[in-house]
């Protein structure tokens, strides 16, 4: 049931990020969603910001900035589904 209910709630958040549009932007020190800041996004970016969002670990303040994918100065669980959906080639 757990698993149906979050596989609705992460469709849910890729339908709203694919209508608000969701454009990849570059900062003085990095892109948005390369975390680790190494000049790409993969699972790498993915792994750590889970781990950021489950509390293990901590991301530089520099690095906050490219967790943001949707801009709305929040770090959540919709910028690790966006950055999932950038990695799988969906957006």
């Amino acid at each position: 049931m757990m698993k149906r209910i979050a596989k609705i709630l992460l469709a849910l958040s890729m339908a709203i990020v694919l209508s608000l549009g969701v454009t990849m932007f570059s900062f003085a020190d990095g892109t948005a969603g390369d975390i680790d800041n190494d000049g790409k996004i993969n699972s790498k970016d993915s792994l750590r910001l889970k781990q950021y969002l489950s509390g293990m670990v901590e991301i530089p303040d520099e690095a906050k900035a490219r967790c943001d994918l949707n801009g709305d100065f929040i770090i959540s669980q919709v910028d690790s589904d966006i950055l999932r959906a950038i990695i799988a080639h969906i957006i």
